[in-house]
């Protein structure tokens, strides 16, 4: 049986073997490196602005005049009753 001269010899196994491994490793490193990108740009956003938005409304006393106000009238209190919460 004759063997292929492409692959009687071992360097020439080796190399190419040695080629294909650092191939699959540069594509997944490049996957890797979107999908970082990728998280980073808009996964991780959404999360973000939500914090400053929950932040901002700590923060900012008509919005917590607001919720009172809304909670009041919630809980069955009447226009005239609740009005002074909004004028804090």
């Amino acid at each position: 049986m004759k063997v292929d001269p492409k692959y009687s010899n071992p360097n020439k196994f080796w190399n190419r073997l040695g080629l294909t491994v650092v191939t699959a490793g540069v594509i997944a490193g490049s996957l890797s490196i979107c999908y970082l990108v990728y998280r980073n740009n808009f996964v991780d956003q959404s999360g973000a602005k939500r914090v400053q938005v929950e932040q901002q409304n700590k923060t900012n006393p008509k919005v917590e005049q607001y919720l009172k106000y809304s909670e009041c009238l919630s809980e069955g209190g009447t226009e005239e009753k609740c009005n002074p919460l909004l004028h804090k």
